[in-house]
């Protein structure tokens, strides 16, 4: 009896083995299956009416979608950044104006604003790591976005410190570690575009300099702000799209910028979400002048062909 007991026991243990493995397979190919939404903006930290009317924007679109994290384009403090971890702008420029979105992760590359004496982006690194924030995060003024799908890889760069300087080899080699070789969605992430049709316009030596690295690491899209409005372009071998308009509003050209085809282009407030699957890449553009969100574009990649179409 004992023995039989035995023998029972051991099956129902070896079914419950299997009924778990079985759930937890499942779950595992749930995840890998599963899609990611990044909320894009940048140009963004004035603290005044406009960044917190479209703040009021991004909390209704990440409601909808579910936002897992956002990738902030550099200007993330104006005029001159912040001096120290304890600058109150940081609560009036940033905390405050997106208490109303989530406590989710905020990777926040910084711009020329922020490195504007006396303004440090060390600071700005020292809050993120400071653990004051439940949104900022920046390990340092360049570094790789963590804790996203094992198919989604995206580098922030530092663009006022890419150069032919130690701090722009740096960038340039951790670049490429991150994302050369890697599986699925190859990014970047900076301040200044290579491409775009607003006033500041497409930064060549910016495209030389990471020509390189977009090129052996078959990086896919480029986030960018600088200009304040929104546009994508698509360059020769990767898609470019500009959102610093977050804040603050510039005029654009309707016609294509030096190197790329523009796809869209508007003088709008606003900002971007990009969602990802293993296969897909859908980035959408919202006018959030008014405090409440209005779809102005869509458009579509797919990994086997990363150029972003334009969606009815």
């Amino acid at each position: 009896m004992r023995a039989t007991s035995s023998r029972r026991s051991r099956v129902r243990c070896n079914r419950r083995w299997f009924a778990v493995a079985a759930l937890g397979a499942f779950a595992h190919g749930a995840a890998a299956q599963g899609d990611y939404t990044l909320l894009v903006f940048g140009d963004s930290g004035t603290g005044q009416g406009n960044q917190r009317r479209v703040a009021a924007a991004m909390a209704e679109i990440c409601e909808q979608h579910g936002c897992d994290a956002a990738l902030v384009l550099g200007d993330l403090i104006y005029p001159r950044g912040v001096s120290s971890v304890d600058d109150p702008k940081f609560r009036s420029h940033f905390e405050e104006p997106y208490a109303v979105l989530g406590p989710f992760s905020f990777w926040m590359a910084p711009g020329n604003h922020d490195h504007r004496r006396p303004g440090s982006v060390a600071a700005q690194v020292e809050y993120g790591r400071s653990g004051r924030s439940e949104r900022w995060r920046m390990p340092a003024a360049h570094f790789a976005v963590e804790d996203l799908p094992p198919w989604l890889h995206i580098y922030s760069l530092d663009t006022e410190e890419l150069d032919e300087r130690v701090a722009g080899g740096a960038q340039a080699e951790q670049a490429r570690a991150a994302l050369c070789g890697k599986p699925g969605w190859r990014l970047l992430m900076g301040h200044d575009p290579i491409h775009s049709s607003g006033l500041h316009g497409s930064n060549a030596v910016l495209g030389r300099y990471l020509e390189g690295v977009i090129r052996d690491c078959e990086v896919q899209a480029f986030f960018a702000g600088h200009d304040h409005h929104q546009e994508h372009l698509s360059a020769a071998s990767f898609e470019q799209f500009v959102q610093g308009a977050a804040a603050k509003l510039r005029r654009v050209r309707k016609r294509s910028a030096s190197g790329a085809e523009q796809r869209f282009a508007r003088e709008a407030l606003g900002f971007a979400i990009a969602t990802f699957t293993q296969s897909t890449m859908d980035v959408r553009f919202f006018d959030g002048a008014t405090g409440a969100a209005t779809q102005i574009y869509h458009c579509r990649a797919t990994l086997d062909d990363p150029a972003c179409v334009p969606q009815p």
